[in-house]
């Protein structure tokens, strides 16, 4: 619903519990492997 309804020109980036990370590939998410973050100080 969230693809049908951003469109085309909108990408979609999930940060995804480990435990779900076996679902996404199923609904046509591709992994990707370069990614870094600061994690909130609070």
């Amino acid at each position: 619903m969230v693809e049908k309804k951003l469109g085309d020109d909108v990408m979609v980036c999930l940060l995804s519990a480990p435990e779900a990370m076996a679902y996404y590939p199923k609904v046509g998410f591709q992994k990707a492997e370069q990614a870094w973050w600061v994690p909130r100080k609070q």
